[in-house]
């Protein structure tokens, strides 16, 4: 077990909701030998109900892309899921509520218990979000934080990065951060705010916590839809050039290895990543790209997934 650390402090916390009627508390928990994470973008998983964070209107998703994306989630069997475009708090509820964890009792397979969305500064209105059946013991937003050339005008994240401390059994724990930078919309604009973006992600793992130790030491995961290819600089800043820091790029040797299929604007290729710190590298297996039906009904990307394995020794 890794000791807990005053990681948050420095930080604004983010609010988490329930799904049931309590949280999820780590004494609780299986003591399981491994688990799976994921994450997902979800395409404009948007409600019915008027936005309260932008003006720009979106259409709700149709019944037939959220059954798809309740199929999807549910067969991705993962204990916890990072997401990307979900429009707010009740829209992500609701598909959790209503369509994934009743397949999940059906299935007499745990439901998901709670999860953590920060609303962002993005004109579209999409955020970032958090479900899992973990425990999750603190939370953290990136979303007004102000940082880039100190020569120009500052800039904060295109969508929230998001933070969440979890226990997936009574004694371990680790960090789960989700992020989806800049578009590439934009051309060379939106490439330097990405570099920019990721630049500031590298700062915040590899700072000091509260005058303590880093993040990055830390069983560590980053995940979501970074907006550029695997051999991109952006995608090396992620990855960090320090080997005692560097983080691994886990779904780099899956074959075919690309998560945007073609598209009208862009070539098929992999946007989504699941990062893991050093220390935790040696617990992964299982790296997986979810190509299976219904997949290009729920969401222009694929879901991604890995195994954590706590009986895996470094």
């Amino acid at each position: 077990m890794i000791a807990s650390t005053p990681m948050l402090a420095p930080y604004q916390m983010a609010s988490v909701e329930p799904l049931g009627e309590v949280l999820a508390r780590p004494e609780e928990l299986p003591d399981v030998p491994d688990f799976r994470i994921a994450s997902y973008n979800v395409y404009n998983l948007f409600g019915t109900e008027p936005d309260v964070h932008t003006r720009r209107e979106a259409e709700p998703a149709s019944p037939e892309q959220l059954s798809a994306l309740a199929t999807m989630i549910t067969d991705l069997q993962a204990d916890v899921i990072a997401f990307q475009e979900v429009q707010n708090e009740k829209v992500l509820s609701d598909l959790i509520r209503k369509k994934v964890n009743p397949r999940l009792r059906r299935r007499d397979e745990p439901t998901f218990t709670s999860f953590v969305c920060i609303p962002s500064h993005d004109p579209r209105g999409i955020n970032v979000a958090l479900a899992t059946r973990f425990a999750v013991r603190s939370s953290l937003t990136f979303h007004d934080r102000e940082f880039g050339d100190p020569e120009r005008r500052a800039v904060k994240f295109s969508r929230d990065l998001l933070g969440v401390e979890l226990y997936a059994t009574p004694t371990y724990r680790f960090l789960f951060f989700v992020a989806h930078l800049k578009s590439k919309m934009g051309g060379d604009s939106a490439e330097a705010k990405r570099r920019t973006e990721g630049q500031e992600i590298r700062s915040i793992f590899e700072g000091p916590v509260f005058g303590g130790g880093t993040l990055i030491e830390q069983d560590l995961i980053l995940a979501g839809d970074m907006n550029d290819d695997p051999d991109k600089e952006v995608i090396d800043i992620l990855r960090g050039t320090d080997s005692q820091m560097a983080l691994t790029d886990i779904l780099r040797e899956v074959d075919p290895n690309y998560t945007y299929p073609t598209h009208k604007r862009y070539k098929k290729t992999r946007l989504d990543y699941i990062f893991a710190s050093p220390s935790m590298t040696h617990r992964l297996d299982d790296a997986t790209i979810h190509r299976d039906e219904p997949a290009g009904d729920a969401s222009d990307h694929f879901p991604v997934s890995v195994v954590v394995d706590l009986t895996s020794q470094s």
